[in-house]
């Protein structure tokens, strides 16, 4: 099964996700630690809160067997009506996006969750990010795009994977904020060192 974090992984950066799963290369930076530092109580998993019918978990694992995924929810929030059980996804996040829209990668990460929870129950299902810099949700809806990019991503993982070569690089701005930078390292031309060191006859 593709591991619903690794789908978020690739799509960011299929170059990182290839150092991530392929070489298990990992190197924390600031934004990996305040990440950590955000998830922390959720990792812990558990009932987080109760009352009013309203049950709180952390780190709950889901899976679709059909689809072929598997992951954790930061919190999955239970609220039961009688025999129907609706339930919240929440996926924390360290800080809002300055344009206020979610990322591709994080829609899908979210949306193989949804689809997980939605094998479960048979209520309403919603799914939030929670941005830990504004303490604000934001809902998440999800349309045909997110199937379609789902089908798409876990093909180029499986095929990936398959024949054991990491992504090429594709320098882009996120490699600036990138934990793994320093061994990608997206601005160096290793090839162009190469030939001008075997061209210098001095």
């Amino acid at each position: 099964m593709v591991p619903i974090r690794a789908l978020q992984h690739y799509l960011y950066c299929p170059h990182r996700w290839g150092l991530l799963y392929i070489e298990d290369a990992w190197q924390d930076n600031a934004f990996t630690v305040k990440a950590g530092i955000v998830h922390k109580r959720v990792d812990e998993g558990g009932v987080l809160r109760s009352g009013s019918g309203l049950r709180s978990y952390g780190d709950v694992a889901v899976y679709d067997e059909e689809i072929g995924i598997q992951g954790k929810i930061d919190c999955l929030e239970v609220l039961k009506e009688g025999e129907v059980v609706n339930a919240d996804i929440v996926e924390y996040k360290p800080t809002m996006p300055k344009e206020g829209v979610i990322a591709d990668a994080e829609r899908l990460q979210i949306y193989a969750q949804y689809l997980c929870v939605k094998k479960l129950f048979s209520g309403r299902i919603r799914a939030f990010v929670y941005y830990a810099d504004v303490h604000r949700r934001v809902r998440v809806v999800f349309d045909e795009r997110d199937g379609e990019m789902l089908k798409n991503t876990i093909a180029k993982i499986e095929e990936a994977l398959a024949q054991g070569v990491v992504p090429p690089i594709e320098k882009d701005r996120k490699c600036n904020g990138c934990s793994l930078a320093d061994r990608c390292m997206p601005g160096v031309n290793i090839s162009g060192v190469k030939e001008r060191i075997l061209e210098d006859r001095s």
